[in-house]
């Protein structure tokens, strides 16, 4: 018999801090920086929210079963800001003035 079993609590616990910095973050960030022109404005906030979730994701790294939960959060989060990137620039409308 073999006992092997696959963990996938790291991924998991990745994919779900990096769900909740972009559905939390990112709107937060995006109205923080209303003074800044739309493409700084975009990257600033996708910027913080790679690194909000690294901060988020670093006290679970340091449990000794959790060590690649950054690793997951970071690489998740990369990809959703990436997407959100986008539609940023292009979906969300242009304020008035701007």
């Amino acid at each position: 018999m073999s006992d092997i079993s696959l963990d996938f609590t790291e991924l998991f616990l990745g994919a779900g801090i990096a769900l909740a910095v972009a559905l939390l973050g990112t709107p937060l960030l995006w109205r923080m920086a209303v003074p800044l022109v739309r493409r700084r404005r975009a990257l600033l906030a996708n910027l913080a929210c790679l690194g909000l979730a690294g901060l988020i994701a670093l006290p679970f790294s340091l449990q000794p079963t959790l060590e690649e939960a950054a690793i997951f959060a970071l690489l998740f989060s990369a990809t959703m800001q990436g997407i959100l990137l986008l539609v940023l620039l292009i979906a969300v409308p242009k304020r008035p003035g701007a």
